[in-house]
């Protein structure tokens, strides 16, 4: 975990794309490992609400609003869609928790 943590260490601001299950425990995860950013949730389905404290945006205004932000995928039965949701607005460098690995996006 430690190597993630330094590889986020210099964003400010993180959205976990999904506020389901697994966006909810990543954001835990997030919190109890003191992550000084803020972390709020992008959704397709959720935006206008809070999470667990979190403000929840639609995925393309949080990349309009944040667009130096880091997208974390929230989800594995929905990680393809939603990762190529976010690879087709974006064109920076982010970390992909699935590969563990930067990865350009197309």
């Amino acid at each position: 975990m430690d190597s993630l943590l330094e590889k986020i260490a210099g964003y400010n601001n993180i959205f976990i794309f999904g506020s389901g299950n697994v966006g909810r425990h990543i954001y835990q995860q997030l919190i109890s490992d003191k992550v000084t950013a803020t972390i709020r949730f992008c959704d397709n389905f959720r935006y206008g609400e809070h999470v667990l404290g979190a403000e929840v945006l639609k995925p393309i205004d949080a990349h309009k609003n944040f667009p130096d932000a880091l997208f974390i995928v929230g989800s594995i039965i929905h990680f393809a869609p939603m990762h190529q949701q976010l690879r087709d607005m974006v064109s920076l460098i982010k970390i992909s928790l699935h590969s563990g690995s930067k990865q350009k996006a197309e």
